[in-house]
């Protein structure tokens, strides 16, 4: 089974195929606000509501959670070799600064074939240890995964988006390409007051618009995100390719919710540029077990075991500085 790419969630066979299009939500230079309706916040400013929403994600700075991702292609092209199915699973703690990330992942192709996949990392403070099946890398430096799960991005994660959604919002370029963020008037959403943000990630040359995302923020759920849509220029500005809906929430403490349950969904693009809109694949991703503030020894952040046999490579500043098999002759694990 070949090895695939995911994009708006849509898995590809070949590179060459993969629509070029990916997410940031970054405020442009010069940002047009609409007016916000009636609703009982002061969010009248883009800044406001970084700034509300990076005062909520602290909240979560702490945790400890394990969750399971399920994947299903709808389509069932028989005659190309996609993944049909996906389960993954993580185990991820945060705590005072450092970090602790397991993943483990299974996939059946639509041609029958199976494949499995795993990581296991950590970051003590001041260095990171990853260790996958073949390979193992130390970096001299906090590295975090694209794999870890905070609420504010778990709905926006399998488009690149990780770690702060505030730190997304507040930059002007991406890869040297602008973003811009605008404020729509504010709606109710499933019983949820909502902010509701429009971001538009264009063109550096022509300012061409490539792709719209639609952000809808539970202001009541500590601005997590409780609903997206996304749209790429290329394909149709009207059908979207992507839709994330939270299914259902948690109070984890007094005044903290988390997403327990969410849905992603995947519309083919090459139809939607016909103006159809059809189901490609789901995801869903459920929060096994969650807690704030979790009491961990340390030695979970710096004991990551590299298998005999495995290369190593050690990196300072992006550089390699340093490679050797594990428990072989020469380098660092034989001295």
């Amino acid at each position: 089974m070949l090895t695939a790419r995911c994009c708006f969630g849509i898995i590809v066979q070949f590179s060459e195929f993969l629509p070029s299009i990916r997410v940031l939500l970054i405020s442009g230079l010069s940002l047009a606000f609409a007016s916000p309706s009636s609703l009982g916040v002061a969010d009248d400013s883009l800044a406001i509501i970084i700034a509300n929403i990076r005062t909520h994600e602290q909240l979560y700075n702490d945790i400890e959670l394990r969750a399971d991702f399920n994947y299903e292609n709808k389509l069932h092209l028989d005659d190309v070799e996609l993944t049909r199915s996906k389960s993954t699973s993580k185990h991820f703690v945060s705590s005072r600064g450092k970090h602790f990330l397991d993943w483990h992942e299974s996939s059946v192709g639509t041609d029958g074939s199976t494949s499995d996949y795993s990581s296991l990392q950590a970051y003590d403070g001041t260095t990171t240890r990853i260790s996958k099946p073949s390979v193992a890398n130390i970096h001299h430096s906090r590295k975090d995964d694209s794999r870890i799960s905070r609420p504010h991005t778990l709905l926006l994660e399998y488009d690149w988006i990780h770690g702060s959604l505030a730190d997304h919002l507040s930059g002007a370029v991406f890869e040297d390409e602008p973003l811009a963020v605008t404020i729509l008037p504010n709606e109710t959403l499933g019983g949820l007051d909502c902010i509701v943000l429009r971001c538009t990630y264009s063109q550096p040359k022509d300012g061409t618009v490539k792709t719209i995302r639609m952000i809808w923020l539970a202001v009541d759920r500590n601005y997590i995100p409780c609903q997206h849509v996304g749209y790429a220029a290329r394909y149709s500005a009207e059908v979207p390719l992507e839709v994330g809906r939270v299914a259902s929430w948690k109070e984890i403490e007094n005044g903290i919710w988390f997403p327990i349950s969410s849905e992603i969904q995947v519309f083919d693009e090459i139809l939607a540029k016909a103006g159809e809109k059809v189901l490609s694949n789901v995801s869903i991703l459920q929060i096994d077990s969650v807690e704030l503030n979790p009491v961990v020894d340390d030695r979970l952040f710096s004991n990551i075991p590299f298998k005999n046999g495995v290369k190593v490579y050690e990196i300072k500043q992006g550089i390699i500085v340093d490679s050797y098999v594990e428990g072989g002759i020469g380098g660092k694990s034989a001295q």
